[in-house]
């Protein structure tokens, strides 16, 4: 069944990967998931699930919505990966992507302001994550929904008190020597 035409206002989702950990751990977990119709307008701290530029499903943070200014290079560029000669950003060749959407963009010392009905979205672990950094802004209407909490596993790694709920607070992304594909 097509989800866009579900009644349901929730849906279940298996994410993989490690673009969000630490949020959402590689081995893959389950997550209860808003639709897009049933939620809040999306803000800015949000962990969504969207229609990437593939045809695909991403997951990602929002990190700024429309009319919001951005960082081109990422949001821990001149902090966390300052002394990196590619400030965190993995080279990963997606053709006609980048030139096509940043010719037309209002650029301001490496500073982007969102045109309406976009989002800018990135991974809680920058050093593994194709996102807005890569493609540029997302479509509103490609939006699939809100993360809000994790079904499965219920604790990590023996950890008790681990929390089920998606916060929507970025945490510190990972250095080089802890991310799992570095």
């Amino acid at each position: 069944m097509n989800e866009d035409y579900s009644p349901l206002p929730f849906s279940v989702d298996f994410l993989i990967g490690p673009s969000m950990m630490p949020t959402v751990q590689p081995e893959g977990e389950v997550y209860l998931r808003i639709k897009s119709w049933a939620m809040c307008p999306p803000e800015a701290g949000h962990v969504v699930v969207f229609q990437d530029f593939k045809g695909g499903y991403a997951c990602k943070r929002i990190i700024g919505v429309e009319n919001d200014e951005v960082d081109l290079k990422g949001e821990y560029s001149s902090t966390i990966y300052r002394d990196r000669k590619d400030l965190g950003i993995p080279v990963i060749p997606i053709p006609n992507a980048l030139p096509a959407w940043q010719n037309e963009a209002q650029i301001n010392n490496g500073r982007f302001k969102l045109p309406a009905g976009t989002l800018w979205v990135e991974g809680d672990n920058p050093l593994d994550s194709i996102d807005s950094r890569h493609y540029g802004p997302v479509s509103i209407s490609n939006l699939k929904g809100r993360i809000l909490y994790r079904l499965w596993p219920r604790r990590r790694g023996g950890e008790i008190s681990s929390s089920c709920i998606v916060s929507s607070l970025r945490p510190e992304p990972m250095k080089a020597a802890e991310s799992p594909t570095q």
